[in-house]
């Protein structure tokens, strides 16, 4: 069973090593998102669950690891 473990470990490296080079990138254009909607005067909508996106990607910004879940994966982009 270990080896087994050790192989999936294995093949699994380099797709977690691009995660997280992914979220390096998407962290520069994440901030510059809030940037540009706060020179905007974008701000969320307490009142409307679907206009939350700026504390979504706030929330994402404030996490030291990334989500790897494939089910997490369009919260990096759908605010977008």
């Amino acid at each position: 069973m270990s080896n087994l473990y050790q192989e999936s470990k294995d093949d699994s490296k380099p797709y977690l090593q691009a995660w997280k080079n992914f979220y390096k990138i998407w962290k520069d254009y994440a901030r510059d998102i809030l940037d540009k909607a706060e020179r905007a005067g974008i701000k969320d909508d307490p009142e409307n669950i679907l206009s939350n996106e700026i504390s979504s990607i706030k929330n994402k910004l404030e996490k030291s690891e990334p989500s790897i879940w494939e089910s997490d994966l369009g919260d990096y982009y759908t605010s977008y």
